[in-house]
């Protein structure tokens, strides 16, 4: 069992407690200026992890649920579509490294790798897990090629963000459905490249609907302020075309591989 969120567990601590608790003023201060040092740092850090690997290597995350069985027609699609990304093109396929949907996509990806091996040609794609801590998750599945795990869904994500060129969001739940609105957030904020290419499984479509719906529509005919643009989610492609699907994330490719790749010099 997984150990509990700093959170919980200094919740849990002084909840059991008779007390009585001391907290000093300079042990509030000293925490905030330690804290703002950290995330400096961690700004730094990301800068220049992002700069390694973004330009690099050419990612695509593949979002979906750890309970889809395996087996089943939800699993093999996405395993049949990270079989055919790898097969069409250079890639490194992200997950969550877990089971489910996050296993599908990377037995896929694996299954192509061996089969360029057996032709005689020699893949670079790589599977991309990175997992977090959670009590019904036993750690990453075996088809990852290189593995991080995160206590916390909000550094988790920023990974996500920081290593993807697009994202494909497969079926899921609140997870997904979470991961799902933090990309469409970070591009309309200008946090993501507009290049960048959201496709969703058609399970998704209703919801969209509903936000352009209640958010703008509605709002427009009640003569109330809208929350959202009528265009904001005019670039969010629904699609369950295999082909379809790894067209889009090859020109995403193709464009990068031109326009930022080509002018990489290694440096050893």
């Amino acid at each position: 069992m997984p150990s509990p969120s700093f959170r919980n567990k200094i919740v849990t601590q002084y909840s059991e407690s008779e007390g009585p608790f001391e907290l000093s003023l300079a042990a509030r201060e000293a925490s905030v200026l330690e804290l703002e040092r950290c995330r400096k740092e961690y700004i730094e850090a990301r800068e220049n992890h992002f700069l390694q690997h973004y330009i690099r290597y050419f990612g695509v995350s593949i979002f979906g649920s750890a309970r889809i069985e395996r087996g089943s027609s939800e699993w093999q699609f996405v395993h049949d579509l990270g079989k055919e990304m790898v097969s069409s093109f250079k890639v490194h396929v992200i997950t969550g490294g877990g089971p489910g949907v996050m296993e599908a996509a990377h037995l896929g990806a694996r299954n192509a790798i061996l089969e360029r091996k057996e032709q005689g040609e020699i893949s670079k794609a790589r599977n991309i897990g990175i997992g977090i801590v959670l009590p019904h998750e036993q750690g990453l599945h075996p088809y990852v090629d290189i593995g991080n795990t995160h206590e916390t869904f909000t550094t988790r994500k920023q990974e996500f963000l920081d290593r993807s060129h697009g994202m494909y969001a497969s079926h899921g739940g609140l997870g997904t459905f979470d991961e799902i609105a933090e990309i469409i957030c970070a591009k309309q904020c200008g946090q993501l490249e507009v290049e960048f290419p959201i496709v969703l499984h058609p399970q998704w479509e209703p919801h969209i609907n509903l936000l352009q719906e209640t958010l703008y529509k509605k709002k427009k005919e009640q003569n109330l302020t809208p929350t959202m643009k009528k265009d904001d989610l005019d670039d969010v492609v629904i699609s369950d075309d295999i082909p379809e699907i790894v067209k889009i994330f090859k020109k995403r490719h193709d464009d990068w591989q031109k326009n930022i790749k080509a002018k990489v010099v290694k440096v050893i």
